[in-house]
């Protein structure tokens, strides 16, 4: 492992407590978290100047090839996939339609995460606990990458080059509101209100920004999160789907680099 805290061009190596190569690195919050092939996840709490590895539940023929981190949960993929809701002390597998079928990526949007594979392209809607088949339409289904835009998912396979799809055949969520840009960033109120057990919530960003919508309990637990990417200028909305939630009042917060704005909504069930 080794970092860059200028530019490229000048890097240290950070391998203390690490002993193989790394296969991939995901990042939450202040936790570092590197795959080390059979010797399994890695933690660093301190920018990565020193390594402890965190492997309770995971078994011992387990090979990570993949990390992401989505909400408050940990994912890792390799011959199948584990999650883990508390920086990796504990894993537990998540093998829903996965079984005998090796995970080389992952990709986000949202509560959604797209798993690449050896046998195409996996998709759970719930933060990793199910997952089912979204491969249709790819020659070849050998999966090794993943990225998402503001509105497609790409694949990079094996020996079939890059292939693209529309996220919104896929999933629901974030959608752009017309074409023009509006002339200030804004939040507007969630619609219905109270809801049961969704909510629409629009935004408005005047030009490209990073932008996070992530949404609270009463006492200030995050609890969803709900667009975490760059997006262009434009209006947009999010569906927030409370179904895992308990009745009560919620905050939904916009965050920007220029804007940040809270508002509150009520849960009835």
């Amino acid at each position: 492992m080794f970092v860059s805290n200028s530019s490229v061009a000048n890097w240290t190596e950070i391998n203390t407590g690490l002993n193989q190569g790394v296969n991939s690195v995901a990042i939450k919050g202040p936790n570092i978290f590197a795959s080390s092939g059979n010797e399994g996840v890695f933690l660093s709490t301190d920018n990565g100047a020193n390594w402890t590895g965190v492997n309770a539940g995971l078994t011992s023929t387990f090979i990570v090839e993949a990390l992401i981190a989505n909400d408050s949960i940990l994912i890792a993929g390799g011959n199948g996939i584990f999650l883990s809701t508390n920086n990796g002390l504990n894993w537990v597998a998540s093998n829903s339609n996965l079984m005998n079928i090796d995970v080389s990526s992952f990709a986000t949007y949202g509560n959604n995460v797209f798993a690449g594979t050896d046998s195409g392209i996996f998709l759970s809607t719930n933060n990793g606990e199910t997952w089912g088949s979204v491969t249709t339409g790819l020659k070849n289904v050998g999966v090794q990458s993943l990225a998402v835009s503001e509105s497609n998912i790409f694949a990079g396979t094996a020996g079939s080059g890059v292939w693209i799809r529309p996220l919104a055949e896929l999933v629901t969520g974030v959608k752009k509101i017309g074409t023009i840009n509006p002339k200030m960033f804004s939040l507007s109120q969630n619609y219905p209100n109270p809801f049961n057990p969704t909510a629409i919530i629009e935004y408005d960003l005047p030009k490209a920004e990073y932008v996070k919508i992530v949404v609270f309990d009463v006492l200030g637990k995050q609890v969803k999160t709900l667009v975490d990417e760059e997006k262009s200028g434009g209006s947009y909305k999010v569906e927030f789907n409370a179904k895992d939630l308990s009745s009560g009042v919620y905050f939904y917060q916009i965050q920007s680099k220029e804007f940040i704005q809270t508002k509150k909504f009520l849960l009835i069930k």
